[in-house]
């Protein structure tokens, strides 16, 4: 689905990414970690199109990424900083996700309304986007990327970026973002790449794990490969406990 084939990332004085290799499969949750200054969001911003490598080349379904003319009808993006839309509504915001599928039809206007309705932004829709607080500002945008990815009947082969997406959430508005997820990637065949700094949340939604440090990928596999105690003390510092869920995933106890 998407590979990375020795990609390098310079800026003048600093390599922020070094020689990455590595592929993740159609239909995948990935997961990407590691401490600040990592490269984690370089990268994604690089698997997403948004910068093109200094050394190498990102292949999105065997085609060279930045070669893609329709890229934004097969991949939607959610950043972490996001420019405050003066004058528009939440309505215009949501809508703009179905931008690059112009012309638009009234199915357009459809898919706008069953995202209001999945993410419960009904209250929204007649408050002035800059009026909004922090956490509905991003529960909008989030709105925004999925109107993008849509029909949901039609996902196999479309990707869904997200840089640290829950982190104006509360807690449980970061569980239903997360499991909305994962029920498009599980049922609708979704690819999901993301950044979190919760690793329990990666833990137990991810099947596919890459962990960066200074630039370099260092580990890359199942959550359970890569959350083990000596990991986690190596590569973050902290001591910890793993004790396995039911699902045989990793729940990481601090201590």
């Amino acid at each position: 689905m998407i590979e990375t084939r020795g990609i390098s990332f310079d800026v003048p004085g600093k390599t922020i990414l070094n020689d990455l290799n590595f592929s993740l499969k159609k239909g995948s949750f990935n997961g990407i970690i590691g401490k600040n200054g990592a490269g984690k969001s370089t990268l994604i911003q690089i698997l997403a199109g948004l910068k093109e490598p200094t050394k190498g080349e990102v292949l999105y379904q065997d085609l060279p990424l930045m070669k893609i003319s329709d890229l934004a009808q097969k991949r939607a993006v959610l950043s972490q900083e996001i420019p405050v839309s003066f004058g528009l509504s939440v309505f215009d915001i949501l809508l703009m996700g179905r931008f690059p599928h112009r012309p638009l039809s009234s199915n357009d206007f459809e898919f706008v309304d069953q995202i209001i309705e999945e993410l419960h932004l009904q209250d929204l829709l007649e408050t002035p986007y800059p009026h909004l607080s922090g956490g509905e500002r991003q529960r909008v945008q989030f709105g925004r990327t999925l109107c993008q990815l849509m029909p949901f009947d039609d996902l196999s082969g479309k990707t869904l970026i997200l840089d640290e997406p829950l982190s104006a959430f509360d807690l449980s508005i970061q569980q239903m973002v997360l499991k909305f997820i994962k029920r498009l990637q599980t049922e609708k065949n979704l690819t999901v790449v993301l950044i979190l700094h919760d690793l329990n949340w990666i833990s137990n939604c991810c099947d596919h794990v890459l962990l960066l440090e200074k630039g370099e990928l260092q580990l890359e596999g199942r959550p359970e490969m890569v959350f083990t105690v000596e990991n986690l003390k190596k590569y973050f510092g902290i001591e910890t406990r793993i004790i396995l869920n039911d699902k045989e995933k990793p729940n990481i106890i601090y201590l």
